[in-house]
């Protein structure tokens, strides 16, 4: 079927509209239903390949987030099904990305670690809403964890930052 200029339904044209249409206000969208748009998905070019990967950069670490704030006796199983679809998603399209420009695959890597922070730093803010005390012992723990770092200290700040980021019983603030 082809749409108004000529190009068939399904074409890379359409994949920025496909992919704000599946996350339809939600922040998270199910891997299993962006596989299939990609699948629907003849060719991409290089600009709209930047967005898929940057849509799935955002959805791994928007999920990642989920997990990380779960509680460790009652972790988000659904989280973690999505981090174990939209990994090999990631990569793959990552990669396919970096085949076709190779210079952007450390700028990519820093995305992904930076769009997890913001991802982390918005739960956090958002857990800390209703939670003044606890706000103000995680601002105390960043900091000192930063003071620390420059000190030189490795491990202790590490800790520090995790106890700053993440709430008592979460995944996050329990993992090594």
């Amino acid at each position: 079927m082809a749409n108004m200029q000529g190009q068939k339904e399904g074409s890379g044209r359409d994949i920025p509209t496909r992919m704000r249409n599946l996350s339809n206000g939600s922040k998270g969208v199910s891997y299993q239903d962006f596989k299939q748009t990609l699948k629907e998905t003849r060719y991409l070019p290089i600009d709209e390949f930047q967005e898929v990967v940057t849509f799935a950069t955002d959805q791994y670490s928007f999920w990642s987030a989920e997990w990380l704030f779960s509680p460790a006796d009652h972790p988000n199983t659904l989280a973690k099904a999505e981090i174990d679809g939209w990994r090999p998603l990631l990569d793959v399209c990552t990669d396919e990305l970096v085949k076709r420009v190779p210079k952007v695959k450390e700028l990519l890597e820093e995305q992904k670690e930076l769009c997890l922070l913001q991802h982390v730093i918005q739960r956090r803010r958002d857990y800390n809403k209703t939670r003044p005390l606890e706000k103000l012992l995680a601002i105390v723990l960043g900091k000192t964890s930063i003071a620390l770092n420059k000190f030189g200290f490795k491990r202790i700040p590490l800790k520090l930052y995790s106890y700053h980021l993440y709430p008592k019983g979460t995944i996050g603030r329990t993992r090594k």
